[in-house]
């Protein structure tokens, strides 16, 4: 379902009619864009020139070009039902980025609106999602939104969570960066396994706090993360010893009597850490609560 309308055809003949009175070929090329006409009624993609062509007919026209497939990308943003037709969104677009670079808002919404969800979280068309945010990524890296869309897509769809948690962390210097965005950073540091990574950016925001709430909150993520970092290694023992035995430890101690670790870990926020239900390691204090982004379980 979408939330964007057709634009009206008066819209696109308005600027058919512009391009015509200043060069024919323009207008000609411009006309001949637009979805392909299929008998068999299978989806092809749309009819899109060379952004070279354009470029080369009309230089001075390029705005005006760019705002002609602007329409188109809208309109076919307002028509789209199906994984195909939101794959076309990022065709045009890609050529509105290629006439206008400079037109920043392209990138985000192209990248919000290409991906489409087959049910039960399956999403396709990611990749373009992802090429066109980073196109536009290197030309506006201050542009905080379109940060934080790439930094989702590499983390979700791609699961890149160190590269997504890089860009974070340096989001978070970047003025009208919103707040949470320092915790999701470390939270996907520790998704990565980079627990050294988080710790050096919770350490360095515990330093810079400009309150006596945010240290404590930044020390309490700094616990949070050696507790994480206690968790996995333990989650990797438990793993091998599954793997030993045929079947999951009933506790820690299992695995030191097994000889897979030398001793079970403090746990840095004050309790016990022990076997939870699920069969993996946990803090009696933080119970379920792991510091990840995503259910590991559901990711492997």
């Amino acid at each position: 379902m979408s939330f964007y309308r057709p634009v009206p055809s008066q819209q696109i003949r308005s600027i058919r009619l512009s391009l015509l009175a200043i060069g024919g070929g323009i207008a000609l090329v411009a006309a001949l864009s637009g979805p392909p006409v299929n008998a068999n009624h299978e989806h092809a993609p749309p009819l899109l020139p060379r952004p070279e062509l354009l470029i080369t007919l009309g230089n001075a026209q390029r705005h005006m070009l760019a705002d002609y497939y602007w329409v188109l990308t809208t309109e076919a943003t307002g028509r789209a039902s199906n994984r195909y037709e939101y794959r076309d969104i990022a065709d045009y677009a890609e050529l509105v980025s290629d006439l206008d670079p400079n037109f920043r808002y392209t990138y985000v919404f192209a990248g919000v609106s290409v991906p489409y969800n087959l049910g039960r979280e399956t999403w396709v068309n990611t990749e373009e999602s992802t090429r066109i945010l980073k196109k536009g990524f290197v030309l506006f890296p201050d542009y905080v939104y379109l940060r934080i869309v790439l930094a989702y897509n590499l983390s979700y769809f791609q699961k890149e969570y160190q590269k997504a948690a890089d860009i974070l962390r340096d989001t978070v210097r970047l003025p009208m960066a919103p707040k949470y965005l320092s915790e999701l950073a470390t939270r996907l540091y520790a998704q990565a396994g980079a627990i050294d990574a988080g710790l050096t950016l919770a350490h360095s925001l515990f330093q810079n706090a400009p309150d006596p709430s945010t240290r404590e909150a930044f020390e309490l993520r700094t616990r949070e993360l050696l507790l994480e970092r206690e968790l996995q290694k333990l989650d990797q023992a438990i793993a091998e010893f599954r793997n030993q035995k045929g079947r999951r430890p009933d506790t820690l101690f299992e695995l030191v009597s097994a000889g897979i670790v030398h001793e079970i870990p403090a746990d840095p926020l004050g309790g016990a850490i022990v076997i939870g239900p699920d069969g993996r390691s946990h803090s009696t204090v933080a119970g379920n609560h792991r510091l990840e982004v995503y259910d590991a379980r559901k990711l492997n």
